[in-house]
Order: structure tokens, then C-alpha cells, then sequence
């Protein structure tokens, strides 16, 4: 590690080799070290923060974009990642940066994104969920869906041999094994999806124009989470919760100026990074069974407009 105090939290990383003194500086690996312990059952959080500062340093190489994100929004992703306690690796498809513009500013910035194999990792954490299947449907292969008084019921036979493709998907459902018993089942068709889609801020970027399909999968899991009774472990809940509110702001679901939020919120992001690179570590918010909170959840987004249903 490097003892880099140099941190410009808004301009851009800009290059190569930028981006390698941020993930390797102290501050960094301090940082993820503050929060890790809390937040991670790892044995090792030294080996955690280093884990995820290699997977940080592959992602960057296989998307030379990210090196025009402002180094604030980069540092703030890394402490969204260490919240979660998902991976950055591709081969998981847990977790992602992916840089979004700024254009008022006319820079990009870098957002943390859970993938649905990151939501389906933290729901079976909770204790409530067994496990999660998200599958889709594409155009000509046998699919029917019904309710009785025994539950949801769904008839499903893939044709593997064709082209699937997600221009052809005509639905995604998912299905939620509860660990008491029983199965939670959730159906959106290609409209519905769509509707998803255009009503977030970015809908042709790059998750949405080159991934459909994994962002309606992850799109029908978010759903169906929602039928989930309470955990039986309160601190994975929120962690999970936590997860599933960055997935929706990232998307963009509030209605409000994202300029007028950004003015907003400009001096509480500097106060941020002073105190985090500054190394102060403040007693985390802890529920009354003392398990800790994970930030923002719980919490109402006041930016001055309602979340809509992601």
C-alpha cells in the first residue's frame, strides 16, 4: 500500500495508473478496514479489503470508462461493495461498477450495482430464504402460470436448442423457497419489464442496452423479495434491504432533479471524504438487539420525491 494524500475527490481518475495509486493507497484499504469487521463474516478483513481491491483493479482494466468517474464516486462505490459484502468478480456476477454521466458536469461518475446472483446470495443469508431461482421465458417454448387454492404453479419447458437471445424474451418469473416450507412465485411479462426500464434514469445505458435479460431476472427477484416475511436474521435483512435501495437509486427511481440533488448533497459527500480520509470511525447505529445498521437503511430518502416500485 501507498500513503497517497494527494485525493481529489472530484476530478476524474483520468488514467491507468491513478486508479491503481487510489486502490493501493492506505487511505483506501483503511477505509474498507473501518467497515468490513461490521458488515463481513470474513475471518480475515485484511484479506477481504485486498480481495477486493484486486477484483477493483480487474473490473477497471476490462472497462477503460471507469477511468473518467470522479475519484469520490469511485471511493464511494468501494465502500457500497464492503457494505454488502458481495464480490467484484466477473466470474460471480455479484456485484458491479458501472460508470454513468454527469452531464451537467460533464463527467461520469461510478455506481455500485448488485447483480441478481448478489441479491440471491444476500436473501439466502437471511435465514428466511433457501434458496432463489430467476429464470426466463422466450418466445415459442411452453409456459403457463396459475393460482389455486394450493398456491402459485408454474409449467415451464426451456427449448434449449434455440436462439436465446434476449431480444426473444417473453417473460421472467422467479421462485423463492422459503426454509419453513413453501414456495413465493413472481411473473413479469416483457411490457412490464419495459415499464421498469424506461421509468429509470439511464434506460438505454449499458446494463439495460447489453444485459437485458440479467436486469429483468433482477428485476423479478426484487419483487418477489418483497413477499418475504420477516428474517430471522435482522442484520443480513438490512444488509439485504441496503443491497436491493442502492439497486434502485442507481437506477434512478425518484422522480426528483438529480441536478438540484447533486447541489444538495454536494457538501454532505465532501464532509464524507474529509472524515473518512481524515480516519475517523464513528460508532455505528446499532438496533435495539444491538445488531448493527447498515447506513441508509431504515432511513426515508428525503430528496423530495417518493421511490417508485423497482
Amino acid at each position: 500500500m501507498t500513503d497517497d494524500t494527494d485525493f481529489k475527490p472530484l476530478a476524474c481518475i483520468g488514467s491507468a495508473d491513478r486508479a491503481r495509486d487510489l486502490m493501493r493507497s492506505d487511505r483506501m484499504k483503511d477505509a474498507l478496514l473501518a467497515i468490513l469487521p461490521q458488515f463481513s463474516d470474513d475471518a480475515d478483513p485484511d484479506k477481504h479489503a485486498e480481495r477486493l481491491i484486486a477484483q477493483a483493479g480487474l473490473v477497471f482494466m476490462a472497462n477503460p470508462k471507469l477511468k473518467q468517474v470522479t475519484e469520490l464516486s469511485f471511493f464511494d462505490s468501494m465502500m457500497h461493495v464492503a457494505e454488502t459484502g458481495l464480490s467484484l468478480s466477473r466470474q460471480s456476477g455479484e456485484a458491479y461498477l458501472v460508470p454513468f454521466a454527469d452531464n451537467r458536469r460533464q463527467v461520469s461518475v461510478c455506481t455500485f450495482m448488485p447483480g441478481y446472483r448478489g441479491l440471491i446470495k444476500l436473501a439466502t443469508q437471511t435465514g428466511s430464504v433457501q434458496g432463489v431461482d430467476a429464470v426466463a421465458v422466450f418466445d415459442g417454448e411452453d409456459f403457463d402460470y396459475w393460482e389455486d387454492e394450493h398456491g402459485s404453479h408454474i409449467k415451464h419447458v426451456p427449448n434449449l436448442d434455440d436462439d436465446r437471445k434476449d431480444e426473444g424474451i417473453k417473460y421472467v418469473y422467479s421462485r423463492i423457497r422459503q426454509v419453513g416450507g413453501g414456495t413465493l412465485v413472481r411473473v413479469m411479462n416483457r411490457k412490464q419489464v419495459e415499464r421498469i426500464r424506461q421509468g429509470s434514469k439511464n434506460p438505454n445505458g449499458t446494463p439495460w442496452r447489453l444485459h437485458w435479460g440479467e436486469m429483468a431476472m433482477k428485476t423479478v427477484i426484487k419483487r418477489g423479495l418483497k413477499l418475504v416475511p420477516q428474517s430471522t436474521s435482522d442484520k443480513a435483512s438490512r444488509i439485504l434491504e441496503h443491497a436491493i435501495d442502492l439497486d434502485n437509486r442507481a437506477a434512478g427511481f425518484e422522480d426528483a432533479d438529480l441536478e438540484v440533488i447533486a447541489e444538495q448533497r454536494q457538501a454532505e459527500k465532501q464532509a464524507e471524504w474529509d472524515r473518512r480520509m481524515g480516519g475517523e470511525s464513528p460508532e455505528p447505529e446499532r438496533a435495539e438487539d444491538g445488531e448493527i445498521i447498515p447506513p441508509g437503511v431504515g432511513q426515508e430518502y428525503t430528496d423530495g420525491a417518493e421511490s417508485q416500485d423497482a
